[in-house]
């Protein structure tokens, strides 16, 4: 059965947990791919404490930069796929030096793979559209893309939840 949810909010919202919770109750196998860095200490803690919240049977997949070959991969090992987060793929992709064009033909590229897959598939964003425009370019780049990618997905998504402070918003949801 194929099911597109996006789940996004900012930092510490509670989305990976929304996301992991919700996740947990779907039958089937589960590829967990994982874009996160372990860069410093303090994201090492970070991501010790996500792997923990999720069960041991899941297939972890990591991919910081080509999450659509991930995609693709987990859809051959899983029911079920779950991606986090879109906010740190972009930073990577950034970080990549990779300029706005080629950061957005990579969105799209990954808007159309999404179409593709006929798999349960939950997307895990930050809400980035309620803070100021930054004086900094790279803040402002980040911003720009990370609100492009979320309309995308939004769109095509099933199901799409805001999370505020562990609190659920439905803002789309699917009429079975």
């Amino acid at each position: 059965m194929k099911r597109i949810v996006f789940v996004f909010g900012g930092t510490k919202s509670g989305k990976s947990d929304y996301a992991v919770r919700s996740v947990k109750k779907i039958k089937g196998k589960v590829a967990f791919l994982a874009t996160a860095v372990a860069s410093d200490h303090e994201m090492k803690l970070r991501i010790k404490k996500h792997q923990q919240a999720r069960p041991v049977l899941w297939k972890l997949v990591e991919e910081k930069e080509d999450i659509i070959s991930a995609l693709r991969h987990c859809a051959e090992i899983a029911d079920v796929i779950l991606v986090d987060c879109l906010g740190l793929w972009i930073s990577n992709l950034l970080f990549k030096n990779m300029s706005n064009q080629q950061i957005e033909q990579e969105i799209d590229h990954l808007s159309q793979v999404v179409l593709e897959l006929d798999r349960v598939i939950y997307f895990v964003s930050n809400e980035v559209g309620k803070s100021v425009v930054s004086d900094n370019l790279l803040s402002r780049r980040f911003v720009d893309l990370m609100g492009i990618t979320n309309q995308v997905i939004a769109r095509q998504a099933d199901e799409v939840v805001l999370m505020h402070a562990g609190i659920a918003v439905i803002l789309k949801e699917r009429k079975d």
